[in-house]
């Protein structure tokens, strides 16, 4: 038990030092990123993105890049806010340049985890949507953490 209690404790420091606000309610959603729903997965993904985005802040940019993951976190997200989102805003997300985007957009189409549709309002955009199996992998990696 008391194992347990230095652990949280050391993780609060760690998220203090890092000067994120993570006390958000998994099951009530208090948070700002994926605020319409009551799904504690896009709180986890929030604050996955949250902290990634901290630690280039911290820890400097250029050092660390998983855009693959950053642009399925952030369509995650938006997705639960019922959100579209364009290519140009997932690479913005992922802190890429468009072709570096574009180009792991394209490698997640192709690996079946997202979809690229025509955005109705503008025929010269296109939006990207996870697909129905990735969103169930991703709901399922969540998952055992939305109770805590």
């Amino acid at each position: 038990m008391q194992q347990n209690t230095n652990r949280e404790r050391e993780s609060s420091s760690l998220f203090e030092k890092l000067g994120l606000d993570l006390n958000i309610d998994l099951r009530t959603r208090n948070s700002t990123a994926c605020n319409d729903t009551t799904d504690g997965g896009t709180n986890i993904a929030e604050i996955l993105f949250k902290i990634r985005r901290k630690r280039d802040e911290v820890l400097g940019s250029g050092i660390f890049h998983d855009p693959a993951w950053d642009i399925l976190l952030s369509l995650y997200c938006a997705e639960a806010d019922q959100k579209p989102i364009h290519i140009s805003s997932a690479c913005l997300a992922a802190g890429v340049p468009a072709s570096t985007g574009a180009r792991w957009a394209a490698i997640l189409i192709q690996n079946g985890h997202v979809e690229q549709h025509n955005d109705p309002a503008d025929a010269g955009q296109s939006l990207l949507s996870l697909t129905p199996s990735a969103r169930k992998a991703l709901d399922s990696l969540f998952a055992p953490f939305e109770s805590r």
